[in-house]
């Protein structure tokens, strides 16, 4: 037989550990949740990759058709780093960064340069 204060003690350990499985169930569900989350996330990031290799496709035919055209002309400004390092950007360039960083400054990220390829 136990003593009182003993079986007290046991009752108070049985409570503490029902109260710790409680709480690791909770953060087994909300980890569960973070992986769906992070799931759709990643399929997000392969429907953006999708999509900007169509875009790219778009691009690079309207290139091959219209080489002559306005947006292809080279603008005078250069790349000042990546593969095309010293290259003039052409005015479809810089629309798209101007649009890209427009976006990203619009998200609340304040140095769009950091996050473009070149």
């Amino acid at each position: 037989m136990f003593s009182m204060e003993t079986a007290g003690a046991i009752e108070g350990m049985g409570e503490r550990l029902k109260h710790a499985e409680g709480q690791a169930w909770k953060w087994h569900n909300y980890a569960k949740q973070l992986e769906a989350r992070l799931a759709e996330a990643q399929q997000q990031a392969q429907v953006n990759q999708a999509t900007i290799a169509g875009l790219n496709a778009q691009l690079q035919a309207f290139a091959q058709a219209y080489p002559q055209s306005p947006l292809l002309q080279p603008m005078g400004n250069v790349y000042q780093n990546g593969p095309r390092k010293g290259q003039q950007k052409t005015k479809v360039r810089a629309m798209f960064e101007q649009a890209f960083d427009a976006t990203l400054r619009k998200f609340g990220i304040t140095n769009p340069l950091a996050h473009r390829d070149y």
